[in-house]
């Protein structure tokens, strides 16, 4: 990927989502925690090189993180201090919204981890696409033997060295201070993503289709499959808590 384009103003989304005309295209998301009943969507990333360079488009979301301070009480040890980050200067989802059901009305979506995504979607009231193809599920089936992430695919199939999440916030994942945050870099990163994944579905899809039988399983159980994984991993275990 040599470029991209970030979106983080609300008139700069409605020019892009009106100029937008195809519905076959990849797509990632960027949230703050893996855990989906604390997920707060940072922002989103889509591409199809028909419609020019990978997309970043930045969300306002808020979240917490914690720093080891001096006890305000006087004490020798070093106490947890919660801190609030809230970003303000994006596009609220709510008003993105409209437009990003019309952008995702009937279409067909290529995703590096096709559960992921359908879930926090659905938890942000878009569902209305389907899922065409997950390429970690496809480098699986091709060959279970080998790391089947979407970094490592695309350095082995596209000489693509794509940074760590890590590396691109500096800071381990689960307590980030998105106040040192370079967002242009995050948005690379999520562009990135897209464009890696739009790539390796093109690569994989024509291997997939020289076994019948596996083509055969993979479009007609694994994907399907997928959503009723993640729409019970959604509605969890009831728990009886007296017994």
């Amino acid at each position: 990927m040599n470029s991209f384009r970030l979106i983080n103003t609300l008139q700069d989304f409605k020019d892009f989502a009106r100029n937008w005309k195809t519905k076959e295209f990849s797509f990632d998301t960027e949230f703050t925690s893996l855990s989906f009943m604390k997920q707060r969507l940072i922002g989103m990333s889509m591409y199809n090189p028909d419609e020019g360079d990978p997309v970043f488009i930045q969300f306002n979301f808020e979240d917490t993180y914690t720093t080891k301070d001096k006890d305000p009480n006087g004490g020798r040890k070093k106490v947890d201090v919660v801190h609030n980050y809230i970003k303000s200067d994006a596009i609220n989802f709510e008003d993105a919204k409209p437009y990003l059901l019309e952008l995702f009305d009937n279409a067909e979506c290529v995703c590096a981890n096709a559960k992921v995504e359908w879930k926090i979607f659905f938890k942000y009231g878009i569902s209305n696409w389907r899922i065409k193809d997950d390429v970690n599920l496809m480098s699986y089936l091709l060959n279970v033997d080998t790391p089947n992430g979407l970094k490592d695919n695309a350095k082995t199939e596209l000489n693509a060295d794509m940074p760590s999440y890590e590396e691109t916030v500096g800071q381990k994942p689960g307590n980030i201070n998105w106040n040192v945050v370079d967002w242009y870099e995050y948005g690379k990163y999520g562009a990135r993503d897209a464009w890696a994944t739009w790539e390796l579905r093109q690569k994989f899809e024509p291997r997939i289709a020289e076994f019948k039988a596996l083509e055969k399983c993979y479009r007609g159980l694994e994907i399907p499959l997928t959503y009723e994984v993640a729409t019970s991993e959604m509605a969890g275990v009831e728990i009886d808590v007296n017994y």
